[in-house]
């Protein structure tokens, strides 16, 4: 019947966000209680003398591979590093300021007379003059430099003495095991003053012999930091130590002296306890504040060897991961190269071939997860092609599921939006690759919510697409495998909730004033977790069945239709509203192919359905939920037989009364059935008599936006199939009150005009004006 209409497919979607954790997980390798103890257990190789030279301190340590354990040397008998500025042999040297000179004074010159009392001639006297200027300002220049140079080394004695006296109170302090008298006034003020030295030794105040005392400062700093002091002077003294540390900063005497794999060793026993720290949420503006994480990422960007051991990296990574968590640290970690420094490690020739790059790699995409969590980055993560650095990091790592994990997150972000979803849909290997992750872990529930997430916001963005997915990457093959084995592991799950509230409902019979215990009333999160991922399968299959290639292929899948009808039949609104519109959904776009192979078209099938959709219709108060079954309803009234079930079921007459609801689209599609109930004779004079649909069309014609003709459109379908005929009983029934009613709404149809220009809103005009006009003249001529 040319009167008829089919609600449109359409994609639908819903988009999620996940926190990003704050711990290593199952990532870290390293037992807690043991990470713990080595992160204040702050030692480096103790030098052979505090008087050697630069060079024997460097010649005499050869470096060994960063691979190999390092091993730090034997500590007192308590466990503790020597105390730093004590010798071999005694006592400890003690460094005397040197007294400082008082300044220059500018001698003035002054004319004398003669002894004799015989006065100078002029030219005499002017000479003279300029001779003693030219003398004196010899003499100041000369001075000059010379109270330079004095007061350097003035500046390098007063800073070495404040070292001296820092150190002496450091040796003085008793060690103080608990909480508070650790966390004395006292240690606090050595840690302020000994960041202070470190911060004028990187400012060069340190004089000529700063390379020789940042060895005694850094032994300083760490033994400090094993006294566990406050979390703020700790983060301070971390700061100081990698500073010192650094290839990079003035203190490469460290370096030479202590030699790399001890500078190795230090860096990670910082990293630990840095590490402990940037668990805490509330640290994570203390770390920004005090140049940490510019720190942690020049370790982490650095090609030495020293900073190149997996282990540290592994701590550094996930550090700035941990403290990520708020947008202003992830903007700070993007403005100072944090996504071009994690693209570095992700080259294969940066890994080291070890077991331990997949947990390196786990830390650097739980980062990389936080950093795209604002779209205003997702510009600067494309442009670097970080995207195809994941995918060839997710193909050659298949195995891990953790580190899938943790890329099928970044995707699933990214593909919620415009810029990165245009860069995934370029390059079909993505989408491949995602396809075979689901493939090799079907199991694991998270990654499959995921994976189908962004799988399913790439199918509704084009037909290109669409087809891609489904055809060229085989997920139209392995789609009907996970719907089937996860609907049948909530079944199973389902079945046990049962079980143990039977258990839990006769336990409270026999002994209600021990009841109370809610436990079979809430769904488990198994439960959930399984639900969460039948819900964005089913949205891969509703926006998938869009595509005329691939929906009727879908609609012909006994383990997809299946589930579906399944999921209708058990799941309820309240409890799994979410997962029952989505299956509507698939199901009304799968009905939009009315092909006698399709399975919902069997005739039990359209009767279950039209039994299905009713609560929805009557029950639910949930907008969307009506808009879904009127779809469905407005594809499976086509059929005969469906039209018979819907009227026996009332179900039209439902329709009827949601014409008058506020909500467009819910007026449309409830119209878009309409037009094919009443092409039904019976059907018509019914829902005329008992509902009044003429006057409800007829004030709908009058009520509907002048800017939406498509309303309006089928509206006008539903009165030409009320009336098909001049000589039906139905026309000559039209009582005068509504066929006045009618007429009017048909004239400011026919006087409609288009809303645009365009060649589309035109052509929409015309054949609502025209259908308008020929409605309104058969009814004239009828009267």
């Amino acid at each position: 019947n040319s009167a008829e209409i089919v609600a449109e497919c359409y994609a639908t979607g819903c988009f999620v966000t996940d926190p990003g954790k704050r711990l290593l997980g199952e990532a870290e390798e390293y037992d807690g209680s043991a990470a713990d103890d080595l992160a204040l257990q702050m030692s480096i190789p103790e030098p052979s003398s505090d008087d050697e030279s630069d060079e024997d301190g460097g010649s005499t340590r050869a470096s060994t591979p960063l691979r190999t354990p390092v091993s730090t040397p034997a500590s007192s008998s308590k466990g503790r590093p020597p105390l730093p500025g004590s010798l071999p042999g005694g006592a400890a040297k003690r460094f005397q300021p040197k007294p400082r000179p008082q300044p220059l004074a500018r001698e003035s010159v002054r004319e004398r007379s003669s002894s004799r009392g015989r006065a100078l001639s002029s030219s005499s006297r002017r000479s003279s003059e300029k001779k003693l200027r030219e003398s004196s300002g010899e003499r100041v220049l000369r001075r000059s430099s010379s109270a330079q140079a004095a007061d350097s080394n003035d500046s390098g004695n007063d800073w070495s003495a404040s070292l001296q006296r820092v150190l002496s109170d450091l040796e003085a302090l008793p060690d103080c095991p608990d909480t508070e008298a650790a966390a004395s006034n006292t240690v606090e003020a050595l840690a302020e003053r000994l960041c202070s030295l470190a911060a004028e030794l990187r400012m060069g105040r340190g004089g000529t012999t700063q390379g020789r005392h940042a060895p005694r400062l850094l032994r300083a700093v760490l033994a400090l930091m094993d006294k566990r002091l406050g979390s703020s002077s700790l983060l301070r003294l971390a700061r100081c130590a990698l500073d010192l540390l650094s290839p990079a900063s003035a203190s490469n005497a460290v370096l030479q002296e202590i030699g790399m794999p001890g500078a190795a060793a230090t860096q990670l026993n910082v990293a630990r306890a840095l590490f402990k720290l940037s668990k805490d949420e509330t640290m994570d503006g203390q770390f920004r504040h005090e140049g940490l994480i510019e720190a942690l990422l020049a370790v982490l960007g650095s090609p030495e060897l020293q900073c190149s051991a997996n282990d540290l990296r592994v701590f550094l990574v996930g550090i700035v991961k941990n403290v990520t968590n708020s947008d202003e640290n992830q903007r700070h970690v993007v403005k100072r190269g944090g996504f071009a420094i994690m693209q570095i490690l992700l080259k294969p020739e940066n890994l080291l071939n070890s077991a331990k790059d997949v947990q390196l790699l786990i830390q650097i995409t739980a980062l990389l997860r936080n950093l795209v969590s604002s779209p205003k980055r997702h510009a600067q993560f494309v442009e670097l092609g970080l995207l195809a650095d994941l995918t060839r990091t997710a193909a050659q790592y298949n195995f891990s599921e953790e580190l899938q994990l943790n890329i099928a997150r970044i995707f699933g972000k990214l593909s919620m939006h415009d810029r990165p979803c245009e860069a995934l849909a370029a390059d079909t290997s993505h989408a491949r690759q995602i396809v075979r992750c689901l493939q090799t872990h079907m199991g694991c529930a998270a990654l499959v919510l995921r994976a189908s997430f962004t799988l399913g916001n790439l199918a509704a963005r084009s037909e290109e697409l669409r087809t891609a997915v489904m055809l060229e990457c085989g997920a139209a093959e392995l789609l009907p495998r996970l719907l089937e084995q996860y609907w049948r592991h909530d079944r199973k799950l389902a079945q046990a909730e049962a079980a143990t509230h039977r258990v839990v409902t006769r336990l409270e019979v026999k002994s209600p004033c021990e009841s109370g215990s809610a436990a079979g009333t809430s769904k488990s999160s198994d439960a959930t977790d399984c639900e969460g991922v039948l819900t964005k399968l089913v949205r891969l299959v509703a926006n998938a069945a869009i595509s005329p290639v691939v929906g009727p292929q879908l609609a012909t899948t006994a383990a997809v239709v299946d589930p579906l009808l399944d999921i209708l039949g058990c799941k309820r609104m309240p409890e799994s509203e979410e997962l029952v519109l989505t299956a509507t959904a698939a199901v009304t776009n799968l009905l939009f192919y009315d092909s006698s192979e399709s399975l919902l078209f069997s005739p039990e099938n359209k009767q279950l359905l039209c039994r299905l959709l009713r609560p929805m219709l009557l029950e639910s108060y949930n907008i969307e939920a009506l808009v879904e079954s009127a779809r469905a309803l407005g594809n499976i009234s086509r059929h005969q037989d469906a039209k018979q079930w819907i009227s026996e079921l009332r179900l039209d007459e439902v329709l009827c009364i949601l014409l008058a609801h506020e909500d467009r689209d819910l007026v449309y599609y409830c119209c878009g059935a309409l037009v094919n109930l009443a092409a039904e004779p019976d059907a018509a004079t019914r829902l005329c008599q008992a509902q009044g649909l003429r006057s409800k069309i007829a004030a709908l014609l009058r009520d509907a936006p002048e800017d939406d003709p498509e309303l309006s459109m089928v509206a006008v379908k539903v009165l030409s199939n009320l009336r098909l005929e001049k000589a039906t009983s139905v026309g000559k029934l039209w009582p005068e009150e509504e066929l006045q009613e009618v007429r009017a709404g048909l004239q400011r149809a026919a006087a409609s005009r288009p809303v645009t220009e365009s060649v589309e809103d035109v052509e929409r005009s015309r054949v609502l004006v025209d259908l308008a006009s020929e409605l309104l003249h058969a009814l004239q001529v009828t009267d």
